[in-house]
């Protein structure tokens, strides 16, 4: 019989291979063998009655999605995934799609007694450690990050009547900057200066075909645990630009924690996803701190600032809609306050222009967060403020980092206090 903490290992792994297999990305072929061995462990386990633990059985057989299904059995996210990938986006439909999430979530949580959704999702991931550190100092960075943002726009606007187009910005950011993953010379190489020991171990994950990077239409990535055997899975859709270097980064620094909490049991693991969002820019920022030049960091920190902004504005929509629906039932009540919280935050440019706002109102839309994992976007608020902290302060370390958070819950309180 496998240990508690074994077992949880176990489950999550077999519940992350079958979500890669589900998008059918190629695992290694020797991995093969490994995955069958280790799902029919599990299906033993699982049918075996002398197992002890039923609790922690039965905690993990809690499906956290299986609540969103309509009423012919289907995935209500899966028809989202479906639907904004088709040609002509039906806007009324997505919209009513949203309405059945969110009253299906806000009637689960009610059962559970929770206040609202928000209230529930903070207690799930146990994100309150950062919350309390962070709180008064997102209040007073908010207002100098829109200033600043919109000081590094203006300087392209040309005229009132030819404002900048608000799906242009991102172009503009990156500054045109072309750019290749060479994933061995510019981060493999990189990453064994910063720490010797994780850049051997990723060098025999990457050479064992753990990371996958693709030339694609669409830039995307992710990093998935397989903590039974303590390895890791990293998908990155490459389309050509800095963007591509930043995020191929990124994903490793969600690496990088699991490297470094791997001999943490299970019930120690911190599976928060505020702390996983916060080591993984505080690394990003870290690496782009000491190997990109200064016209790659002052990218990096716009586009830091910029995101936080963004990530505030899906946060505030989030709140309002999930806490007032039967007041924003209808699409135009969605982008009137949508396109409010824009133009506050990322878009303060635009001033009191209605120019764009039919093309900014349904823009939410597009941000699978919104559907998928309510309030995760949070999560990035706080990390990338101090990924902004860390490009400006030398003094912040690699070492800091990995004392701060290599004991899983166990976190040294005052030494993070000290450097947030």
């Amino acid at each position: 019989m496998l240990l508690e903490s074994e077992y949880g290992y176990l489950y999550e792994e077999v519940e992350n291979i079958n979500y890669l297999l589900s998008l059918n990305m190629e695992l290694p072929a020797e991995y093969i063998e490994d995955v069958s061995r280790t799902i029919s462990t599990f299906n033993k386990l699982s049918e075996n009655n002398d197992f002890t633990d039923k609790i922690l059985l039965n905690n993990m057989k809690e499906g956290e999605y299986r609540y969103l299904i309509d009423e012919q059995g289907n995935s209500l996210i899966d028809i989202y995934n479906k639907k904004i990938k088709e040609v002509t986006l039906d806007v009324e439909y997505i919209n009513g799609l949203y309405n059945k999430m969110i009253l299906k979530r806000n009637e689960y949580i009610q059962q559970q007694l929770y206040k609202d959704y928000f209230t529930y999702y903070k207690e799930k991931n146990d994100n309150n450690l950062l919350d309390k550190l962070f709180n008064s100092k997102v209040n007073q960075v908010i207002p100098n990050y829109i200033k600043e943002l919109k000081l590094f726009y203006n300087k392209y606007e040309i005229n009132d009547n030819d404002i900048l187009h608000p799906f242009k910005l991102n172009n503009i950011r990156i500054n045109n900057q072309k750019y290749k993953v060479n994933f061995k010379e510019d981060v493999l190489e990189n990453i064994k200066i910063m720490d010797s020991d994780f850049g051997k171990y990723l060098e025999r994950i990457y050479n064992e075909g753990f990371i996958i990077i693709r030339e694609s239409n669409l830039q995307e990535g992710f990093f998935v645990e397989l903590p039974y055997t303590k390895k890791g899975f990293v998908y990155l859709g490459c389309i050509g630009d800095i963007d591509d270097y930043f995020n191929t980064i990124h994903e490793i620094g969600h690496f990088y924690h699991q490297y470094i909490t791997s001999n943490v049991e299970y019930k120690n693991q911190c599976n928060s996803l505020e702390i996983k969002e916060f080591v993984a820019h505080s690394f990003e920022a870290l690496f782009v701190r000491q190997f990109s030049s200064e016209k790659v960091k002052q990218i990096y920190e716009i586009q830091q600032i910029s995101s936080v902004l963004w990530n505030i504005v899906l946060f505030e929509f989030q709140k309002i809609i999930y806490r007032n629906l039967d007041d924003y039932v209808c699409l135009e009540e969605k982008e009137h306050i949508f396109v409010d919280l824009i133009k506050k935050y990322t878009h303060s440019y635009l001033d009191n222009t209605n120019k764009y706002d039919i093309l900014l109102g349904s823009t939410w839309m597009y941000e699978s967060m919104l559907f998928e994992t309510p309030f995760y976007n949070c999560e990035y608020i706080y990390a990338q403020i101090n990924a902004v902290d860390i490009l400006n302060d030398h003094q912040r370390s690699l070492e800091e980092l990995k004392n701060n958070f290599k004991n899983g819950k166990n976190i040294n309180i005052k030494s993070l206090e000290q450097v947030i």
